[in-house]
């Protein structure tokens, strides 16, 4: 957000109220959701054999698998392996 700040000259926090107006969610949700939404897409494209959790929280975006757990959990209301399962 200070990168973008800097770069064109409002202040993040300008950016973030307009960013909710428009969007409706904070550009942290908004990061969180795309997240997710990778992540479910990785899910949804890998055979039972082929998921790697680690391949997946890291090419998702999340720092650890504890936090791509956590955020895909906040979405889905299952764990990532509870989903995989849920879906074979």
């Amino acid at each position: 957000m200070s990168d973008l700040s800097g770069e064109i000259g409002y202040t993040s926090q300008y950016i973030r109220k307009k960013f909710e107006k428009y969007i409706g969610f904070s550009p942290k949700q908004f990061c969180q959701v795309v997240k997710f939404q990778n992540s479910l897409d990785r899910i949804l494209g890998a055979s039972a054999g082929d998921f790697d959790f680690m391949d997946i929280t890291l090419e998702s975006g999340f720092y650890d698998q504890s936090h791509f757990i956590r955020g895909f959990k906040k979405f889905a209301n299952f764990t990532p392996k509870q989903y995989m399962e849920y879906l074979h």
